[in-house]
């Protein structure tokens, strides 16, 4: 599962948004997360106002955005029923300490957001982030000059307390001047993590600026990622964000969540229940939304519109039950054929290779026995002269 967990500053409820969200929809990813960038102290007013879109009317009303998302879907892996997951974001720009204290568990603006980010501007700061902050991402704008130096020891401390550190292509796209720097900051980024806890986004605030899945994967190689952790940063890690996250709303150091998951039967008590999904933090109705019933009905209608618009050609139509299928059985039959040719193949190799082995064994003992080197020294298809009968023999 692929996911963007930045996608920039637009109105909130404008049609910019609408058109990102869409666009990330259409190019496979199953879940976005859409960012509120603020400097100075949090203040009441700061609490989260992001409501997710009504996806489902916009795959309704367009036969094209389904067949779009159902082709991307197949194309990268994605399974049909997967939720397609709304989320909010807080990155929060920190100049000076007292700031960077106030970023805590019991931070009742933070909470209301699904992830909570961090952008430093100084040492000091970002130090004070990789130890203490409670935040899910450290964001680095790395289309400047960084003006810091993010030093081996801290990362690895935001490591170890589950906290990654996110790099954004979006601004990169168009401005050479970013472009440059960020490929030189993220490769020093890449060298103090060794390619892990890094998570890639697109902080994107148009959709020319959005890119698909294998295109941030190849992206990412060129900062000096593995592909195996390239994939990493768009889908795995994103995961352990997002929990992350769930984990500072939801709960304080050991405590457990419990979450009632209502009973339909009683083999629903013992089967995994469809409905309940634990990634969802969002309460807002929408935040998770199941695709497949609406890219089914989307593809549906235009394929009975298409076929209503075209001549019914009786010479091409044919019998309820005339298709013909490839015989299973005979390829299964043949399959087992093929698998007992091989493994009969395989029984005379190990067969053949018995014997040399046998007498590998006894050549050695015979020399142990006579004190001699068990290795035969005299070369391949030599003759053998026997003592007894002066006869010559060969191998």
């Amino acid at each position: 599962m692929f996911h963007d967990l930045s996608l920039g500053e637009v109105e909130i409820g404008g049609n910019t948004r609408r058109e990102l969200v869409t666009t990330v929809l259409q190019y496979g990813y199953t879940s976005v997360a859409t960012d509120y960038v603020h400097s100075g102290p949090l203040a009441e007013t700061d609490r989260s106002s992001i409501k997710p879109l009504d996806v489902s009317g916009l795959l309704s009303a367009s036969s094209g955005i389904a067949e779009s998302v159902k082709f991307h879907q197949k194309l990268l892996g994605v399974p049909a029923d997967q939720p397609f997951r709304q989320y909010s974001r807080i990155t929060v720009v920190v100049d000076d300490s007292a700031q960077a204290a106030a970023l805590n568990s019991g931070n009742s603006v933070l909470r209301t957001y699904d992830i909570v980010a961090v952008r430093p501007t100084n040492q000091k700061v970002f130090e004070q982030a990789c130890r203490n902050s409670e935040v899910d991402l450290i964001s680095v704008d790395l289309f400047q000059r960084v003006p810091f130096r993010m030093k081996v020891p801290m990362v690895k401390a935001a490591l170890q307390r589950g906290v990654f550190f996110e790099i954004s292509y979006g601004r990169a796209l168009f401005d050479a001047r970013a472009r440059k720097d960020l490929f030189s900051n993220a490769q020093v980024l890449q060298a103090a993590t060794k390619g892990k806890g890094i998570v890639i986004s697109s902080g994107a605030s148009q959709a020319m600026e959005l890119r698909g899945p294998n295109d941030v994967v190849n992206m990412a190689t060129l900062f000096g990622l593995s592909t195996e952790f390239a994939k990493a940063a768009i889908s795995k890690n994103c995961e352990s964000v997002i929990l992350h996250g769930v984990a500072r709303k939801q709960a304080h150091k050991a405590a457990i969540i419990l979450e009632r998951v209502p009973a339909v039967s009683k083999e629903f008590l013992f089967a995994v229940p469809n409905v309940w999904d634990p990634l969802s933090v969002g309460t807002a109705k929408g935040s998770c939304l199941n695709l497949s019933p609406f890219v089914d009905a989307a593809c549906k209608r235009d394929s009975v519109a298409e076929s209503a618009t075209k001549p019914e050609n009786n010479e091409m139509k044919q019998k309820p039950g005339s298709c013909t299928k490839p015989d299973e059985g005979n390829q299964v039959e043949n399959l087992n054929q093929k698998g007992s040719i091989l493994s009969s193949t395989s029984k005379d190799t190990e067969a053949a290779f018995i014997p040399m082995v046998k007498l590998t064994s006894e050549w050695t003992e015979v020399g142990k026995k006579k004190g001699k080197k068990a290795k035969d020294k005299r070369p391949k298809g030599s003759p053998q002269v026997n003592k007894d009968t002066k006869k010559r023999k060969f191998n």
